[in-house]
């Protein structure tokens, strides 16, 4: 009769250490973090893609050349996660070069963050015009911002998408007044 109780036991005991086991191990239907998706995304890059992309590091002023790359995008260059060098709205756009009008920035009242650019077509003549270029190696990305900024996505997209009156965030290299673009980030807000 003990014998049988402690088997008994012992069958419970394991029966609840597999359920618990069972239970741990289910699915939980999270959504990876976007670190996550960028660190996958990296491991599906071909080799010898891959290679080109390391030949980035820093440049003379310690910033970083190598980043992250915008979902769906499968280049040898990375895409940058940094404060861009320029924000703004393209004014006016021409093969492999665009007028920016640069974003003033303030703080408000509350203490956020705000952008002020003119209206399409208002007057800015109080803010400064930067003459940006691009070439075949410049990045290109879409920045879609949802739910008045809780979320946002990116994804590819290449020179044909810029059209004036775009807000943009541009990385690059400044040099007598102008700006060469190596990566061009055209924000919509959904």
């Amino acid at each position: 009769m003990k014998n049988k109780v402690g088997k008994m036991i012992l069958l419970v005991g394991m029966m609840c250490i597999l359920s618990f086991a069972v239970c741990a191990c289910g699915d939980t239907n999270e959504i990876p973090d976007e670190e996550e998706q960028q660190e996958d995304q990296s491991d599906s890059v071909p080799e010898d893609e891959e290679q080109d992309g390391d030949s980035e590091g820093t440049d003379t002023e310690g910033k970083n050349t190598g980043s992250e790359q915008p979902e769906g995008k499968n280049t040898s260059a990375e895409w940058v996660d940094s404060s861009p060098d320029l924000e703004g709205a393209v004014k006016e756009l021409e093969d492999g070069q665009l007028t920016v009008i640069e974003a003033i920035l303030e703080t408000s009242d509350s203490g956020g963050d705000i952008k002020v650019v003119p209206s399409e077509g208002g007057d800015d003549s109080d803010f400064n015009k930067i003459s940006v270029t691009y070439d075949e190696n410049t990045l290109f990305a879409i920045k879609t911002i949802y739910d008045g900024g809780a979320r946002s996505e990116m994804s590819e997209a290449t020179a044909a998408d810029l059209a004036s009156g775009q807000d943009v965030e541009i990385w690059g290299d400044s040099s007598d007044g102008e700006l060469k673009a190596t990566q061009i980030c055209i924000i919509k807000v959904v």
